[in-house]
């Protein structure tokens, strides 16, 4: 299959299309264990395989509005070397219309020797692709299932896919990246993410290495847009780190002045990038910052315990130590922002005919961004293959091993009595960690746990 890899590099990209990763860095301050997928966002559409709609599908029509575009990516500070494991395309087109996706992808791979950022990398390149050349009416739901049906990787990552056509905005989200409609200062519609359980976000896996949710679970949207509205678009990295409001008050009043400042559409879109990129960052580095992700941390008793014991691995020993512990013991709460790979992509409804500038100069910064992530991909397959092929037993093998019971999980550190006293949440956040089902009865849980430790 490593051969199946490589085609990639012989695709051409669009002038209107870019798959992009990140150049920039932060940090967290909370449980590294956890990858939050959860943040609480008030969101006005329900989870679930439904659509949100007033209207009907219509068939291919020349574009009224048009999607301007842009992005800024921060990744974790560990990753910044191989551009974080987020990942976007944009399609902008000055004639009307467009197109973007993120997809966040899914960090505990790593135990594993798995980049899953090569995985959403390639995923949202073979979705621009998709998009690009789609002939029929928007079925981002469609594009998602392609695009995961043809990433040949080991990994998993959360997707969101956004097209707009005519004054219609179509839209199939998985996981917990999302966006905001913001209309006249206001929300409009918001998307909610879709989970197991706590930090356990809908996710495509490959499927050959992994249980795997599907772009069939997705939630479909459908909006009628209208210009002047505003999109923003991102991973978790941004809405764990920044409230609802604030996002919204923020993206309305930095295009409001610049616009008043001379600037053009696109360098409006760029300072909220910029601005709401930049506040993530700040909030994921303040230890006391009530942010989305400790409120909902907190929610979850399993998951404020982890997080309370990673804070006191933070303390060091005697003195600071004891410090953590009596701090833990006064406050049994968990605060501070939220590490992780932080990406933004801001988008205006604009009228194509009065913004043919602004969109053509979007449509080439987003084309611009391509090379050094075809680079990146190139990069990463290498040390994939290089990985493979000196090992014994390959990451997908090993993987398959274990979900069949040939192989055991090493290093669990539990027994089976253990096991007879946890909850049904905490056996299925381990079966996740090592890609066994996490679907069936609580006996059917502690059976597969026990079986895989033993």
């Amino acid at each position: 299959f490593l051969a199946i890899f490589f085609r990639f590099q012989t695709m051409q990209a669009s002038k209107h299309s870019v798959v992009r990763g990140a150049h920039l860095s932060s940090r967290t301050t909370i449980s590294t264990a956890f990858r939050s997928r959860c943040a609480p966002r008030r969101p006005s559409i329900a989870q679930g395989r439904r659509v949100v709609s007033t209207h009907a599908m219509f068939g291919l029509k020349k574009s009224s509005l048009a999607f301007l575009t842009v992005a800024k990516n921060t990744p974790h500070p560990e990753k910044v070397a191989k551009g974080g494991e987020d990942a976007w395309f944009i399609r902008v087109d000055a004639k009307g219309g467009g197109a973007f996706g993120v997809a966040d992808g899914v960090g505990g791979y790593d135990e594993f020797g798995v980049d899953s950022g090569l995985f959403s990398k390639r995923l949202m390149q073979l979705a621009a692709e998709k998009e690009q050349t789609q002939s029929s009416s928007p079925d981002p739901k469609g594009i998602m299932e392609y695009a995961h049906r043809q990433t040949i990787l080991p990994g998993a990552c959360t997707a969101c896919i956004v097209q707009l056509q005519g004054s219609k905005m179509y839209a199939a989200n998985l996981g917990d990246s999302g966006f905001i409609v913001i209309r006249n200062g206001d929300k409009a519609l918001a998307t909610e993410p879709l989970q197991h359980f706590f930090d356990c976000p809908y996710q495509l896996n490959n499927s050959d290495t992994a249980p795997t949710d599907n772009a069939e679970d997705a939630t479909m949207i459908e909006m009628e847009l209208q210009e002047g509205d505003i999109i923003v678009a991102g991973s978790d990295g941004l809405f764990d780190n920044v409230f609802q409001d604030d996002i919204i008050s923020i993206a309305t009043s930095t295009i409001a002045d610049s616009l008043k400042a001379g600037k053009s559409p696109l360098e409006a879109n760029e300072a909220v990038a910029e601005e709401l990129a930049a506040l993530a960052y700040q909030h994921s580095q303040d230890l006391k910052y009530p942010s989305p992700y400790a409120i909902e941390c907190n929610k979850d008793e399993a998951a404020m315990k982890q997080a309370q014991t990673e804070k006191l691995k933070q303390g060091g020993i005697f003195g600071k130590a004891l410090g953590g512990v009596m701090n833990a013991v006064q406050t049994p709460t968990v605060v501070g922002g939220k590490l992780d790979d932080i990406t933004v992509l801001v988008s205006t409804v604009v009228a194509p005919g009065s913004n043919k500038a602004a969109l053509e100069g979007a449509a080439a910064a987003a084309a611009a961004g391509l090379e050094p992530v075809m680079a990146q991909l190139a990069s990463g397959m290498r040390i994939l293959q290089e990985k493979e092929t000196k090992s014994a037993t390959p990451i997908i093998t090993r993987k398959k091993l274990v979900r069949s019971g040939q192989a055991k999980i090493e290093g669990a550190g539990i027994t089976v009595a253990d096991i007879e006293n946890m909850d049904k949440a905490t056996i299925q956040k381990m079966l996740m960690k090592y890609d066994l089902p996490t679907s069936g009865s609580m006996q059917k849980l502690k059976d597969r746990l026990a079986k895989a430790i033993s």
